[in-house]
């Protein structure tokens, strides 16, 4: 399980800067 959490945590960020990048395009 620490493995899986360990990937998820690593992909957060990756998704939370694709999630504000498409917010701010929806903006324009």
């Amino acid at each position: 399980i620490s493995e899986l959490t360990g990937l998820d945590l690593g992909n957060f960020d990756d998704r939370l800067l694709l999630y504000v990048a498409l917010q701010l395009d929806e903006e324009r």
